[in-house]
């Protein structure tokens, strides 16, 4: 912002200002996955009456997130404004979604578990492998935050069966780009 010093009991401060734009319409391309009136109503895009570049961006990493919560973890929006022609106070927010394939987690492994059975540490994790009824328990979701969970929960198992030093040194992610599979080592 400019200043302007006077004198030590005088300063003129300038502000610059942009107003928002008004918002006439909200267009989306490319969603398959999740329907329009599915991504307004969850983001309630009905409701938002202006607009400026940082919150359209807002929104697209919005929406973006909710193609993670679909397996969807390479979903990107571009998103941009178009002026509409017959009032130039009024724009038409764009959305262009490339969803991108869904991810789903194939397999999971353990490594360095020499004193329990893979099957049984399994019990203790939320993360799990896909299967024909996955959309009953959500098992195939891949998620970050739960994977992160998922390493002190077995860390709490093995200290309650007296490995007070036990540490979950890593967990290696491992995307096969071709086919979308999933393996999640820890």
């Amino acid at each position: 912002l400019p200043v302007t010093i006077h004198s030590a009991d005088e300063v003129t401060v300038y502000v610059v200002v942009e107003e928002k734009f008004l918002v006439e319409n909200v267009e989306f391309s490319g969603n398959k996955a999740i329907k329009t009136k599915e991504i307004k109503e969850e983001l309630k895009l009905d409701k938002v009456a202006s607009i400026d570049e940082e919150t359209l961006d807002r929104i697209a990493r919005a929406i973006e997130r909710l193609y993670h919560e679909e397996n969807r973890h390479h979903a990107r929006v571009e998103c941009r404004f178009e002026q509409m022609p017959n009032n130039p106070d009024k724009v038409k927010a764009i959305f262009s979604i490339h969803e991108g394939q869904k991810l789903l987690i194939k397999r999971v492994f353990f490594k360095g578990n020499a004193s329990f059975e893979s099957r049984k540490i399994m019990q203790f994790v939320n993360t799990r492998e896909n299967w024909i009824l996955s959309f009953l328990d959500s098992a195939g979701t891949y998620n970050e935050e739960m994977l992160e969970m998922d390493k002190h929960n077995i860390e709490y198992f093995y200290r309650d069966h007296g490995y007070l030093m036990v540490k979950v040194a890593k967990t290696d992610v491992d995307i096969d780009e071709k086919s979308g599979d999933i393996s999640v080592t820890f």
